[in-house]
């Protein structure tokens, strides 16, 4: 369609658009007022009924006043003027019908009717009161309400349905002295007629409705708000005015329905302006869609088919001209510009063209670009020389796919797709395939060719990983052989920097208690032993100065704060440039072998003392021996000899009693301390004094205690003496007690204990009432891995030796 034609039908359009909207928004406005003002007209008459209603309820009021306030009423419910009924109220219809009343109740005090009677207007008698009234005259009725003598009640009171207007006043003497003795009431049943009389407008009436038996046809609630009006159709309306009764309760609604006769004068009016209206405006549209034609549309043609002509021949030369000196040969001058441009800009984009593509061939990586559907539209020389391209195979387009391996192409796809949707490119590996089948590995970096919003491929480069890859296996491989060799050996080695803060340390620290984080980034020398500090410091600063090896023995506290003796053997790690930039080390455990050594060194000194003790004292005892011989080959009595050859007899068993001893002594050192289970040691030693009759307690943890082999003696040494020496022993137990320290085994019996004097003595060599030998060996037995025993028990009280055991030398059984 031309745009003449669109530009008719769009004026056209717009006509009766504009019609439309002025039409429906005059009704609006205008249909709108009318009915504000019908509902203005009904409010107000609706006002007027309730104003009436209000009046009837004051003039009841005013005729109660006369009645109430009075000697003689006040007098007839007192019971002091029989005949008041029969003066005042009599003949009863005459009366009512006079004062227009439906209703005259005198009540006393207590509420109790004195004179009551009801007057039916339509058959001009007299009836009985409804059965509903009684109910409603409760001592809290305002009706009743006696408080004020010179006050009353007015309103509307519902009897039966039908709204009725009552007034009540109390009952006083003239001078409203006295206490009030009751109260007058009188009502008139309202009327709809006399309220609205139908004489002013026939077809205007008003009704009287009970509040609750309100439910009008559609009406979503029961009760319409006060000063509701309603549209019945479009030729009545309804308005609608709720009353309170005396008690304050909605009870009566108006409904007052009047024909709309400002309504539908008010769409008449408004019927006739929107003809006026259309009428103007098919004139003015048939004028200015002539004009617009001549003036416009015309040259508007003329001005598109020259440019189309330019576009068409791609002559950026072409200019454009169009007579006038309006917009459109603005607009023509404005053409003939970018044309200019364009023209200038074709050149440079040429130019730029050529220069940029000469520097992508100068890249050393391909770049290349895709069509929408992975077509290739260009590579550069590097590309074609990686690939095998030639210069007319890029006229063909060959799909990227075939310069990915099968296996990658459903990945392809997906990253294609996922670029060419705006998402990024962090760099994809494939295995490439050249045109002579040699394949290779590379990582593939793309962007979306984005022109006008719209995605036209993709512009990308590759990166060949074979090299980089191949070094990058050789480092996973020395890296996974050097991690396997750091987390199987079973020394810990460790980084640090140059002020000895750990940078690294293997998982074979956690045999010490530690995790490795627990020890990266604090300083090496907070888990050396402080003796040993400023050693291994000084030994750290010369190897950083002398970039020399370095090796140490020395102590490092586990978690538990136990010393565990470590060899170290460390060097500097240097940059490239020959500067010390950290550490390297490796830290050995050589707890064990410390043990060892400090044991035989122990045992080495203790034998060699023994040694020489004990030929000393076979040295003097032989001496005796000799001496007592010589004696005895000089004396001449028979009983002198015998006696010698006792005191031969007895250093001779004494002799061998010190030879049998360094037998066993000789077995203390010879063999390696090894960690003994302490629970199965008691066990085998109480096996051999089954028939003792003792009782054993063994109250102990699984431990285990680093010490001689010969420690069995020991535990067998000590129930062998409360066996011999408790005199009444009956049991011997055996528990243990944790300090800080370390750790004691107390083995205590209920026997007579071991005098205070000789507590100190026991356990040296002689001491005793046997061979004196069984503590003494047990002390030492116990010293080649620096236990030590004790007796501190209390005499008459049993005895009791604790084996202290210090930390490093036992340990307990983990299930």
């Amino acid at each position: 369609m031309k745009l003449q034609s669109k530009t008719s039908l769009v004026l056209v359009l717009l006509l009766i658009v504009a019609i439309g909207v002025i039409s429906v928004f005059v009704t609006l406005i205008s249909l709108a007022s009318y009915s504000d003002l019908e509902q203005q007209y009904v409010m107000q008459d609706l006002d007027q009924a309730r104003h009436r209603i209000v009046e009837e309820s004051a003039t009841l009021s005013a005729l109660v006043s006369d009645w109430a306030p009075w000697d003689d009423t006040w007098e007839f419910v007192n019971g002091s003027r029989p005949d008041y009924v029969r003066s005042n109220l009599m003949p009863e219809t005459t009366v009512f019908h006079n004062l227009r009343l439906n209703l005259v109740l005198i009540l006393d005090r207590g509420g109790r009717a004195v004179y009551s009677g009801l007057y039916d207007p339509a058959s001009r008698s007299m009836v009985p009161l409804p059965a509903g009234l009684a109910g409603r005259l409760t001592p809290e009725s305002p009706l009743l309400d006696t408080t004020d003598p010179r006050g009353g009640t007015s309103g509307v009171l519902m009897v039966e349905g039908r709204p009725m207007a009552v007034a009540s006043r109390p009952i006083v003497r003239t001078d409203f002295s006295g206490e009030p003795q009751g109260v007058v009431i009188m009502g008139a049943y309202l009327d709809p007629d006399a309220v609205m009389p139908p004489a002013n407008d026939p077809d205007r009436s008003l009704r009287f409705i009970p509040a609750g038996e309100f439910a009008p046809p559609g009406s979503p609630s029961p009760l319409p708000e006060a000063g509701a009006v309603r549209a019945v159709d479009a030729y009545t309306v309804a308005g609608y005015a709720l009353m309170q009764d005396i008690y304050g309760e909605d009870a009566l609604l108006l409904e007052l329905v009047e024909p709309r006769t400002i309504y539908r004068q008010g769409v008449n009016t408004t019927f006739q302006f929107i003809l006026i209206l259309l009428g103007i405006w098919l004139c003015s549209g048939v004028v200015g869609l002539f004009s617009l034609d001549r003036l416009v549309l015309t040259r508007l043609g003329r001005l598109r088919e020259q440019v189309r002509s330019a576009v068409r021949d791609e002559d950026a030369s072409t200019r454009i001209r169009i007579g006038g000196s309006d917009e459109l040969s603005g607009l023509a001058d404005d053409i003939n510009r970018t044309l200019e441009t364009i023209y200038t800009t074709q050149r440079r984009l040429v130019l730029s063209e050529t220069r940029f593509r000469e520097i992508a061939d100068l890249l050393p990586q391909p770049i290349f670009e895709l069509d929408a559907v992975g077509r290739l539209t260009y590579i550069n020389r590097k590309g074609g020389e990686t690939f095998g391209l030639e210069s007319g195979d890029l006229d063909l387009h060959p799909p990227i796919q075939d310069f990915i391996v099968p296996e990658d192409h459903e990945r392809l796809a997906r990253n294609m797709q996922h670029v060419m949707g705006g998402g990024e490119s962090p760099g994809e590996i494939y295995t490439m395939a050249r045109r002579d089948g040699v394949r290779l590995r590379a990582v593939v970096n793309s962007a979306p060719i984005v022109e006008n919003g719209v995605c036209l491929g993709i512009r990308g480069s590759i990166f060949d990983l074979s090299e980089r890859l191949a070094l990058e296996e050789a480092i996973c491989e020395n890296e996974e052989k050097y991690r396997a060799l750091t987390e199987n050996s079973p020394d810990v080695l460790f980084s640090a920097d140059l002020k000895g803060v750990v940078t690294y340390v293997s998982p074979q620290v956690n045999q010490y208690g530690f995790l490795e984080e627990d020890l990266v980034g604090t300083s090496i020398f907070s888990i050396i032993h402080p003796e040993e500090r400023p050693e291994i410091a000084t030994a750290l600063i010369r190897e950083i100065n002398t970039t020399a090896q370095f090796g140490a023995t020395f102590r490092i506290f586990d978690r538990w704060g136990n010393a565990v003796w470590v060899e170290e053997k460390s060097f500097l790690r240097l940059d490239s440039f020959g500067t010390p930039i950290g550490i390297y080390g490796v830290l050995r455990d050589i707890s064990e072998r410390k043990r060892v050594e400090e044991a035989i060194e122990l045992a080495n000194k203790k034998l060699n003392l023994m040694n020489n003790i004990t030929r000393h004292d076979i040295l003097n005892t032989i001496t005796g021996l000799f001496g007592c011989v010589d004696m005895a080959n000089a004396t001449e009595s028979a009983e002198e000899r015998r006696v010698l050859l006792q005191d031969i007899r007895r250093l001779t068993a004494q002799v061998q009693r010190q030879i049998a001893f360094t037998k066993e002594y000789q077995e203390v050192g010879v063999h390696l301390p090894r960690w003994q289970n302490v629970i199965a040691l008691i066990e085998r030693v109480r096996s051999g004094f089954e028939e003792s009759g003792l009782g054993f307690v063994v109250d102990l943890e699984d431990a285990e205690i680093y010490a001689d082999p010969l420690l069995e003696k020991v535990f067998y040494n000590l129930i062998d003496n409360a066996v011999r020496y408790g005199e009444r022993v009956t049991t011997i137990r055996f528990f243990l007690l944790i300090s800080d320290e370390g750790l004691t085994l107390v083995c205590e019996d209920d026997g007579v204990g071991v005098a205070d004097g000789l507590k100190q003595h026991i356990f040296e060599r002689g001491v005793g009432k046997n061979t004196g030998m069984g503590l003494f060996l047990s002390r030492e037995i116990l010293g080649i891995t620096r236990i030590t025993i004790a007796e501190t028990g209390v005499y008459g009280q049993g005895a009791r030796f604790e084996i202290f055991t210090p930390r490093g030398t036992y340990r307990f059984v983990r299930s």
